[in-house]
């Protein structure tokens, strides 16, 4: 479980975020959506411990994260931000293997999580590849590969992962592709908060989600309850119709 209690940020004498308090829950894949400038990136920085000016209380486990030690928080909750600031020339599969490093396991047990790793962000064939050569949209998988292993463990604890706009640069394939494993992890008993602003992922993947207007919260819940037309015509200012899929169980936003 994590749990934000009146968590706000205030930077420059301006207010980039509401206290907003919440909890996120085990088996569940949470969306954070918004327009820019909501205070999607400022909360999930804050629910990683990376904002210094923020004001409230972080848990984890009904543990507050503060006094967690750096090694346990490493080993349970990964953040993936919107930068990624790499400039070795480093192999695909020596990007994703750093995910390891707050592990004591063996070489064997980090090769696996590795190897699983490549196969399910499907980069097994980039391993030996320099990373400073690929794609803006092939990077993009190998830093997702890179914090999936961080938090991956033989022992069966909840783990988080933080992930701010992760389908960012991904083609059409590969962003399913993701958010199916992102809702795989989440239903195993573990927590998923990311960031998008794809009503239409949030509504087919997401089990609650919270809109973010302005730095304050506008609603909280499952996807259906909380993106209405009235909503989205609130906080985006689209006028929109909301339908259902003919052959599968989610809707989809339409805009008029």
């Amino acid at each position: 479980m994590l749990q934000a209690a009146s968590v706000s940020v205030h930077r420059l004498n301006k207010t980039l975020l509401h206290p907003i308090s919440v909890i996120f829950n085990p088996g569940e894949l949470i969306v954070l959506l918004g327009p820019n400038g909501a205070g999607k990136s400022t909360l999930l920085h804050c629910l990683a411990g990376g904002v210094a000016d923020s004001t409230g209380e972080l848990y984890w486990q009904q543990q507050p994260i503060n006094q967690l030690s750096r090694q346990f928080k490493s080993q349970h909750i990964a953040f993936l931000g919107q930068q990624h600031q790499l400039q070795f020339a480093f192999t695909v599969a020596e990007v994703v293997a750093l995910g390891r490093l707050p592990w004591n396991t063996s070489s064997a047990e980090n090769s696996h999580w590795v190897k699983l790793a490549l196969q399910c962000f499907d980069i097994i064939h980039l391993q030996n590849r320099n990373y400073l050569s690929l794609s803006g949209g092939e990077q993009q998988r190998v830093q997702l590969a890179r914090v999936w292993v961080q938090v991956q463990a033989k022992k069966p604890e909840t783990r988080c992962l933080l992930l701010d706009e992760p389908l960012a640069a991904l083609d059409p394939k590969h962003q399913l592709q993701l958010m199916e494993e992102a809702r795989q992890f989440a239903h195993a008993g573990h927590v998923v908060v990311m960031v998008l602003h794809d009503m239409n992922m949030a509504l087919r993947y997401a089990d609650r989600v919270l809109l973010l207007n302005e730095g304050k919260a506008e609603g909280w819940g499952k996807p259906v309850e909380v993106l209405t037309p009235e909503q989205i015509a609130n906080v985006f200012s689209l006028n929109v119709s909301i339908m259902s899929h003919p052959d599968r169980d989610f809707s989809f936003v339409v805009i008029n």
